[in-house]
């Protein structure tokens, strides 16, 4: 079984959730023996079934979305879903980006976050879409856990070309502002090996109550490559502690 049909497979028992296979394959209107196939993973959906098993109608669980079952899919997703962003250019000044970089971008960060929580078997739920705090040059993605030692993960994407560490403790003061909750877990995720580097180096002097991670998103092979602690909500306790790497 290839990769691709394996992770479309795991999203599609995902998206059923409490439903048996029958039942699901009558909401989305296809045969019990193709539904058998789909969650086995020896055949893929095509895009219109995807889009009718992620239907409001159809009420997926978990999390799942249509853009995420195409992206694992590897089906190309239709540009009227791409975000407006901003990032920042090769002098480290704050620009809009041309749509298909912080589509890529974009799409691929968060696929790579659902996918990683999926393969993880981290049952979630999200709880607003792909929506964009336009802060900077920033794109947040909440989820709720189910049966995990937090109830929320908050992802925050940062996209720049060059290590800024003051784009990056900017945001940490945003979050800062907001009310500490030890049920909430707040993750940064970064494009830049440098940065990430950084901020590996020099994390232990953050003033910061609660969980917080950074996370390191490989552009290029698409993938989450590392993950660490940057704080905790009780200083020195790791109960809490749930990773994506």
């Amino acid at each position: 079984m290839d990769d691709k049909r394996t992770k479309v497979a795991k999203l599609i028992v995902m998206a059923r959730g409490s439903r048996s296979p029958h039942a699901f394959a009558k909401l989305i209107k296809v045969s019990s023996t193709a539904m058998y196939k789909y969650e086995k993973g020896t055949c893929l959906p095509k895009p219109n079934i995807m889009k009718r098993m992620t239907s409001e109608e159809v009420g997926p669980e978990g999390g799942v979305t249509y853009e995420t079952l195409m992206e694992a899919a590897g089906y190309e997703v239709p540009e009227d879903s791409a975000l407006i962003t901003l990032a920042l250019n090769e002098d480290g000044i704050i620009q809009k980006s041309k749509p298909f970089e912080m589509l890529k971008y974009e799409k691929d960060g968060i696929k790579c976050v659902y996918l990683a929580l999926v393969e993880r078997n981290i049952l979630f739920r999200k709880i607003c879409d792909d929506q964009t705090t336009r802060n900077n040059n920033s794109i947040n993605s909440r989820v709720e856990l189910i049966d995990q030692p937090i109830k929320e993960w908050s992802f925050d994407f940062l996209y720049m070309s060059k290590p800024s560490t003051t784009l990056f403790y900017i945001k940490i003061g945003k979050l800062a502002t907001q009310e500490a909750n030890d049920a909430v877990k707040q993750s940064i995720v970064v494009n830049n090996k440098d940065l990430f580097g950084q901020i590996k180096q020099d994390h232990s002097s953050l003033a910061y109550r609660g969980e917080l991670s950074l996370l390191l998103y490989d552009s290029e092979k698409e993938e989450l490559v590392e993950e660490i602690y940057l704080a905790h909500y009780d200083q020195g306790s790791k109960n809490k502690e749930i990773y994506l790497v």
